[in-house]
């Protein structure tokens, strides 16, 4: 985020570093909020609703840039902020929820796929944009196929939910543990 500040808003360090207290607080907060609300609005919706508004905050500062406004800026960041925190938290519960046994196996697991897609969409996204950068000289256009990569990825999560079945995954690993144990037996 910061150096899209920078880029294409002309800002300064001093005022890039703030960022993280839109975004970062709004995260926290909003974390602490689904923690407490998850159960009455459930894991699926919560996801979905996380996703949404981290989406439509990626497309604010799309929008941000092209109209060079610094209040949207600031919005996204706080958009965004809500959406992530809502969708850490409602992932995280969705995850451990479908354990089937093996809670400590999972955390790992998401722990690992957490830092993998961290890396690999920093790398990513950051290779992305210096090549659009470099080819077009365009902050807003490098920034806004980010951006709008961003969106998608969000989107296509949001798609992908009701694929995934709690009670499915936990009826299939105890028929695998029956079955492990049966062999063991014999």
């Amino acid at each position: 985020m910061e150096p899209f500040g920078a880029d294409v808003h002309g800002l300064s360090v001093s005022e890039t570093t703030k960022f993280r207290q839109y975004l970062g607080s709004t995260q926290l907060l909003f974390m602490l909020i689904t923690g407490f609300a998850i159960n009455r609005i459930g894991l699926k919706t919560a996801i979905a609703f996380g996703n949404t508004v981290a989406a439509v905050g990626f497309f604010v500062l799309l929008l941000s840039g092209l109209w060079h406004q610094s209040a949207l800026l600031y919005t996204g960041l706080i958009v965004i902020g809500v959406g992530l925190g809502c969708s850490t938290v409602s992932n995280i519960v969705f995850m451990i929820s479908m354990h089937a046994g093996r809670t400590g196996l999972y955390l790992g697991l998401w722990g690992t796929a957490q830092s993998l897609a961290n890396f690999s969409g920093e790398l990513g996204m950051g290779a992305i944009r210096d090549f659009l950068l470099y080819t077009f000289a365009s902050p807003n256009l490098a920034y806004g196929a980010v951006f709008l990569l961003e969106i998608l990825a969000f989107s296509i999560a949001t798609l992908m939910l009701p694929r995934f079945s709690q009670e499915k995954l936990q009826r299939e690993s105890k028929v695998s543990l029956e079955r492990v144990l049966a062999i063991a037996a014999d």
